[in-house]
C-alpha cells in the first residue's frame, strides 16, 4: 500500500512538471512573488489604450466553442519600469498588453485558460467575476503582428479554438 502510494505520489509530480512547466516558462519563466502581484493587478487594472479589436464570427449566429465572441488588445502603461523575461532574456520594459475575450459565459476549468498568438503561448488566462470574458497579460509586444492567428483553449498543450478575425492592429509597427 505504501509503495503504491508513493507510485501515485511520483507519477502526479510528473504530471505537473510535464505539464505546468512549460506554460509557467511560457510566462517567463520563474517569477518573483511581486511579479504575480503586478501580473494580478494588470489584469483588473484601469482601462488602457485599446490598440486592436475584432470579432469571432465563426458561424451566422454561433460564436464557435467556448463562445468567443470578440477581442481586444489594449496598452498599459506601468507606473514604473519592471524587469521582466521574455524569450529566455531580462528586459526592462514599461509597458503590458492586456488582450480581453469576450463571451462567455466561460467555465471555470481544472485546466487554465490558455491563449496562442501565432502558435506561441501568450499566458493563462483570468476569468472575470461574472465569467464573461477572460484576460491574458503579456509584455511581449513581438507577439502582436498584424494579420497574426489568435487561438483560446484551456491547458497547456495546442490551443483548440482559432478566432476568425486575424490580429487587426489600429497602429501597426
Amino acid at each position: 500500500m505504501y509503495l503504491k502510494s508513493c507510485f501515485s505520489l511520483a507519477i502526479a509530480l510528473v504530471s505537473l512538471t510535464v505539464f505546468w512547466l512549460p506554460v509557467a516558462m511560457a510566462q517567463g519563466g520563474a517569477r518573483e512573488p511581486q511579479d504575480d502581484l503586478l501580473l494580478s493587478q494588470l489584469h483588473k487594472s484601469s482601462q488602457g489604450k485599446v490598440i486592436a479589436e475584432g470579432k469571432n464570427t465563426a458561424g451566422p449566429t454561433e460564436p464557435g466553442p467556448f463562445s468567443v465572441t470578440d477581442y481586444t488588445v489594449e496598452e498599459l502603461g506601468l507606473e514604473k519600469a519592471v524587469r521582466v523575461k521574455i524569450d529566455g532574456r531580462r528586459v526592462t520594459t514599461s509597458k503590458a498588453y492586456r488582450i480581453t475575450l469576450k463571451g462567455g459565459p466561460f467555465q471555470v476549468r481544472a485546466m487554465p485558460a490558455t491563449l496562442h498568438i501565432d502558435g506561441k503561448l501568450v499566458g493563462l488566462g483570468v476569468e472575470s467575476p461574472n465569467l464573461d470574458s477572460i484576460t491574458f497579460v503579456t509584455f511581449d509586444r513581438s507577439l502582436l503582428d498584424e494579420g497574426a492567428t489568435i487561438k483560446f483553449g484551456y491547458g497547456g498543450g495546442p490551443a483548440s479554438v482559432e478566432l476568425s478575425d486575424k490580429l487587426r492592429l489600429t497602429n501597426p509597427k
